[in-house]
This record gives structure tokens, sequence and C-alpha cells, in this order.
């Protein structure tokens, strides 16, 4: 029978479901704006004979008492009949409204009788215990709970009572709202991007993480960056094994810097002092694979000033003796071609092209015809369909950087001679992309007279 008394087996393992739902308790709902807000538990009502239990949840932010807000909550309010605001205490529902319920078919989901109403600020829910121990039923019919304020901005993740979605989120957010921009996951760190200048990767920084010690080591340190890079070190030198990082995310999520303090830090921690005068011609020379791989892979777009448009496999080797960088292989892929000759609007070119056009010495400048009119980034098709302003990224300098670049070609071996041919061939892309063609099936296509000389 439908309604038939649930056994004393079944009323014992339901209430065992719901004993952490308390008065008080804490849980998440969804929501449009905030993605999730907080609701406090003020009533709960068990009925063993019928096998129901009813809970209100009441939001934190409502404006209303919450003796109001409950008393909208009556059985005849929930179930859509007319309306009759009465004061009452919340109860289970009976048998009848349950029926009544049933009959009409509006809160049946999935073929259950169990039901969610949200009347205002407030969420009620009357839940069949027979339902409630459905495999996979409890994530269902009742609201994820908060954790205990003890743990608000948590170091790890896997130390939260609870582990699912909106407490990740909170806990990250209230980690952020404090500038700390790291946190662990296990042996996962997740990195939120700042967006503004850190000081995080300063020498002192890196000392802090190469000479940690005890049990843990590194990782029983602030999460960090340089954690994961040193755990991966001490895991090569001590169990002479090879180690991998893997640096995941959405575009403008912080791969490239991260991936650029990582090699930094492989390259310097483990000096007697963090700085490049000491360091060897191979570690110098994988640190300025940086600034060259940004320059022709890396571009402003809608979401992020420097986006990597390619992907990246970088191969570190360690002499075994001394742990010094003694070699490295780098391989990319997926580069984003047709950059070069189209950008959505608001976007740029790869950043080579304008540190070349703000760079370029008066005499390289004649050389490759970049003076006069052609001297700035709107007088070429390829740098300038991202539409005015497009081409100026705040905190920028272009002409540095090109120089920065330059250096870097100069430091992993790029002769001069070579950097003259990259920057002719850039300037002949610049200036290609200045033609256009017309003409038709009868004459054949022939170079439009309005294309640039």
């Amino acid at each position: 029978m439908l309604f038939a008394a649930p056994d004393s087996q079944t009323v014992a393992q339901a209430l065992k479901v719901l004993e952490h739902y308390t008065r008080g308790a804490k849980a998440w709902f969804e929501d449009e704006e905030q993605a999730w807000i907080k609701a406090t538990l003020e009533q709960r009502t068990d009925d063993t004979a019928l096998g129901v239990a009813r809970l209100v949840f009441v939001r934190d932010s409502a404006t209303s008492t919450t003796a109001q807000l409950i008393a909208q909550t009556t059985p005849m309010a929930l179930h859509g009949e007319t309306a009759r605001r009465r004061r009452a205490s919340v109860r289970a529902a009976t048998a009848d409204e349950l029926k009544r319920v049933v009959a009409r078919g509006s809160r049946l989901t999935g073929g259950r009788i169990s039901s969610r109403t949200q009347v205002d600020a407030s969420y009620v829910f009357d839940i069949l215990f027979t339902e409630l121990l459905e495999k996979g039923a409890d994530a269902e019919l009742l609201p994820p709970l908060c954790n205990p304020a003890i743990l608000d901005s948590t170091a790890d993740l896997t130390t939260l009572s609870y582990l699912h979605e909106p407490a990740v989120l909170y806990n990250l957010r209230r980690r952020y709202e404090r500038h700390d921009i790291y946190t662990y996951s296990g042996v996962v760190l997740v990195a939120m991007n700042p967006f503004s200048p850190v000081a995080l990767y300063g020498a002192d920084e890196m000392a802090r993480y190469a000479r940690s010690s005890g049990a843990g080591g590194a990782a029983t340190a602030d999460p960090h960056l340089f954690a994961i890079a040193e755990n991966a070190y001490r895991g090569m030198v001590n169990n002479s094994r090879n180690q991998t990082i893997i640096v995941y995310g959405e575009s403008g999520s912080g791969k490239t810097t991260s991936a650029k303090y990582i090699m930094r830090y492989f390259a310097q921690a483990h000096h007697a002092d963090a700085n490049d005068v000491q360091m060897s011609t191979v570690e110098n020379q994988i640190l300025a694979t940086n600034p060259v791989f940004e320059s022709f892979g890396n571009a402003k777009t809608t979401r992020n000033d420097n986006s990597s448009r390619f992907g990246k496999f970088l191969d570190i080797k360690f002499e075994r003796q001394r742990q010094r960088i003694v070699g490295g292989r780098i391989r990319t892929f997926l580069l984003e071609r047709s950059r070069v000759v189209y950008q959505p609007p608001t976007e740029r070119n790869y950043h080579i092209f304008y540190q070349l056009l703000a760079g370029a010495d008066a005499s390289l400048r004649a050389e490759l015809h970049l003076d006069g009119e052609f001297a700035t980034c709107s007088a070429f098709h390829y740098t300038s369909q991202g539409g005015p302003g497009s081409a100026a990224i705040a905190g920028v300098d272009d002409a540095a950087d090109f120089a920065v670049t330059a250096a870097s070609l100069d430091t992993v071996g790029i002769s001069s001679s070579q950097r003259g041919d990259i920057w002719r061939t850039l300037a002949g892309i610049l200036h290609l992309g200045n033609v256009t063609f017309a003409g038709t099936e009868s004459t054949g296509s022939f170079v439009s007279p309005e294309s640039e000389p």
C-alpha cells in the first residue's frame, strides 16, 4: 500500500540519514545571483508513524523575521491551494495532504512524493522516509550542509567535513578575500589569479620553501607554487625518479605565469643565493625561453591580456650528482595560427608584432619599412582588427618587452643574423596583410589598387 506505515528499521535508518539536520544547522541553496546562499534549519518535525519529515530552512539574508517566514509555510500554502495565512507551527504533512500532492502530480519528481517548496525566503522539505533511503536519494532530496565556521578559509580542501561544490567555492572565495590565492586539495594546488602584482615569488620566499625541514617538508608550509616545485624536486633527488607537474586551467587562470615561476624555482632555489649571477648558462637559457614564448605565442584576448595560444611541454634535465640543471627540451603544440591573420574585436595579434613596431630602432625601422606612415600598429590590417584602443595593454611597455625578447633570443643562441631574419619575416607578414585582391572570373585576380604600394 502506498502510505503503509514504515517498519522500525526504515524509521531508524531514515533518522540516521537526517541526524545532522538539526535545528540551527546551515545548508546551501542555489541562487541565480550569488550561485549559492546559506539558510538555517529553523524547524524540523518527524512523523515516524507516517514516515515523513518536514524541514523548514530560512535564508540567512532574509529581511523578514524568522517567525513571519515560518508562518507562511503552512501545509495549505505549500501545495498551492487558496492561501490561508495563519500563524501555525510547522508539522509533517499528513497522508491526505500527500495524496492530494500525488493526485495533482505537480510535486512529483521522477515519480517521488517527497517535495521541496520555496516560499519567499524560506525552503520547506517534505521527505518520505522510504524515498530518502533509496540509493543516492539523500543528495537529491536534502540540501548540502555547510561546514563548521572553524573550517572557514582552511588551507586544504580535503580537511572540510563536507566536500561539495558550494563548500569548495565558499572556501576558495574566503581565502581569495584574504589575499590567499593558493589552496591545497590533497596533492593538487588550486590557484586563483589575483589579476594584480603580489609579493610571493622573491628570493626570501624561495629560500623558505627550499629549506623547509621536518615531517612533510614543503608540504607543511603554506600552499604555494614553490611547495609543489620543491616536493617534485625532493621526489626526484630522494627517490631518483622522474617527476611531472601539470599546470591546467581555463584561459586567464594564470597557467603561463605559474609555469614561469616553477621554472625559476628549479633554476634558482637551491643555489647559495637565489640570484642570476650564480646561475649556469643552461639555467639562464631555460628561463630565457619564457619571454620568447610569450612574445611569439601569447596574445591579448577578451579574457586575458597575456593568453597563451598554444600548448607547451617542458622537459628539464638535472645532473644526477649535483642536482643542477644541465639541459632542457621544449615542445609546443596546437598554436592558434589563424590569429596571425584575424583577431576578434578588442583582441590583439601576437605580442611580437606590437613589440617590433614599438621597440625597433630607427635603422631597423628603415630597413623593414616600418617608418613614416607605417610606424604604428594602426597602419597594418593584421594589428588593427581589434578596433580603436585594442593595441594598448595597461601596464605593458611593448618597446621594453621588445628589448627583453631580443636579449632572450640572444641568450638561447639565436645569432644577430638569425634575429634579423626573424624581424624581416615579421615585417613581411605585416606588409603582406595590407595587400588586397580583386578580380572577376573573366579577368582573373589581381592586386587591388588600394593595396599598400
